[in-house]
């Protein structure tokens, strides 16, 4: 999802709200008892819920929102998913992700010039119905996730992250976030991990498809500026990564030395 990124972007500069927060952290907090939650994984907690906040402000809940909407990932493998990827493309700034319905590990596909430098969870996680994708954070930074989807009436949404790669780019440009990404990695992982979000697909294989996303209580979900995203996504011919997905422009500010 195109959006994620904005949302990474915004978490990591605000970068308070994960104080403490490591990998170390259960990702299912909720299911530890009252005696066995310590006064760090309760803070831990907080904090989690308070990113996911952040990184997913909802507006009004829409009626329907998951009736009616159309199924790509139906199309791609009518088409062959060996053959044909989905491309998510933000109209306000060009940046794009690709979304690849296979089981493969993320190392199979990566470019092999990219350096992996942190990663959450394990390769071997068990999904039913996992996806790999591919999206920049920055000109210099890529996340990579293998998640579960999940048909929810006529809406497509993903409840479990099973393994992400943060991987940098040698040669790219730096941007003046590039510093607060590698270690903000951890807690924001442990964010996405636990939050279930569903996109509303309106369109066709030939034309195209617009896509809303929404939280499973119907809230739909904006941009960090409370703006509606603006994602298009397309069906396109399997290929290299590199050569699908597109960085975000040049950061205005330069980094100090």
């Amino acid at each position: 999802m195109a959006f994620i990124r904005n949302f990474l972007l915004v978490a990591a500069l605000i970068g308070a709200p994960l104080g403490g927060v490591s990998a170390d952290v259960p990702t299912k907090l909720d299911e530890l008892g009252p005696t066995e939650k310590t006064s760090s994984d309760a803070e831990a907690e907080k904090a989690i819920r308070q990113l996911r906040d952040l990184m997913f402000p909802a507006g009004e809940r829409v009626e329907d929102w998951d009736v009616g909407g159309a199924d790509p990932e139906k199309a791609v493998r009518a088409m062959g998913a060996d053959k044909y990827y989905l491309l998510e493309t933000d109209a306000s700034d060009g940046t794009s992700v690709v979304s690849i319905l296979t089981g493969r590990p993320i190392s199979d596909i990566a470019p092999a010039g990219w350096r992996a430098i942190k990663s959450y969870g394990d390769a071997g996680t068990q999904l039913a119905n996992p996806s790999v994708a591919f999206g920049y954070l920055t000109q210099r930074f890529v996340l990579a996730g293998r998640a579960n989807g999940i048909r929810m009436r006529d809406a497509d949404c993903s409840n479990k992250v099973g393994h992400a790669i943060l991987y940098e780019v040698p040669g790219a440009p730096e941007a003046p976030e590039d510093k607060d990404i590698p270690d903000m990695f951890d807690g924001l992982m442990l964010a996405i991990g636990g939050q279930t979000l569903c996109a509303r697909f309106d369109g066709d294989r030939e034309k195209g498809f617009s896509v809303r996303y929404f939280l499973p209580d119907g809230r739909q979900l904006l941009n960090p500026d409370r703006s509606v995203p603006d994602g298009r996504v397309a069906i396109v011919p399997a290929a290299p990564i590199d050569s699908l997905i597109k960085p975000p422009p040049p950061s205005s500010a330069t980094p100090q030395p």
